[in-house]
């Protein structure tokens, strides 16, 4: 992309998917969406932190690894930064995103979820499916919006304490987690459920 790109102020959505990009220049602080999905782009923008208009942000299926601290003080809504094996664990500037909805770690390398997954307040829906993820933290059910974890082909067998279901055994027929009574409020979580995931009380 041209540097001159910087120049376009009332630019709003910004979609380079399926191309050979591998870099991008300082970009408009007016975009509110950006689609790099299925290029080999390296690395954000050096004025990430600038765009704060920014809700969508789509990475899936890129190579981008660092992320500047100050990345967590975006309103990103809706996050995707799946599809990349190499991606092993969760950026801690991905916790600050307080405005976040929509997180989407599919197909990556990530096997663990660190109790600062509960700061994520507004968190709707968590994408983990073929994943190597193998159990999750007991925090995650805390989240007051959460309504959807996806698990399928994961690698998880057993879930945290504290969950209660109507039977301990989920049959491999289930796609959803019911009757969790850990919220003062009950709320129904639906997930996509391997087949054998026990619940150990």
């Amino acid at each position: 992309l041209p540097e001159a790109i910087t120049t376009f102020r009332t630019l709003e959505q910004l979609t380079i998917s399926k191309t050979h990009i591998q870099s991008l220049p300082d970009l408009p602080e007016s975009l509110v969406s950006i689609d790099a999905s299925y290029t080999p782009l390296k690395a954000l923008p050096n004025n990430i932190a600038k765009l704060t208009k920014l809700r969508d942000l789509n990475l899936h299926c890129t190579q981008v690894k660092k992320y500047p601290e100050e990345f967590g003080d975006l309103p990103i809504e809706n996050f995707d930064m799946g599809g990349s094996k190499q991606t092993l664990r969760l950026p801690t500037c991905v916790f600050s995103l307080k405005n976040l909805k929509h997180l989407n770690c599919r197909a990556t390398g990530i096997t663990e979820i660190p109790p600062d997954i509960k700061k994520l307040e507004n968190l709707e829906e968590f994408q983990l499916n073929e994943t190597p993820l193998k159990t999750l933290p007991e925090q995650i059910f805390y989240l007051p919006k959460l309504q959807t974890i996806d698990l399928k082909y994961s690698e998880i067998s057993w879930l945290p304490r504290g969950i209660t279901y109507k039977d301990s055994y989920i049959p491999p027929s289930t796609d959803t987690l019911s009757n969790l009574k850990n919220q003062k409020d009950l709320r129904r979580i639906s997930s996509s459920i391997p087949e054998g995931v026990y619940y150990y009380p």
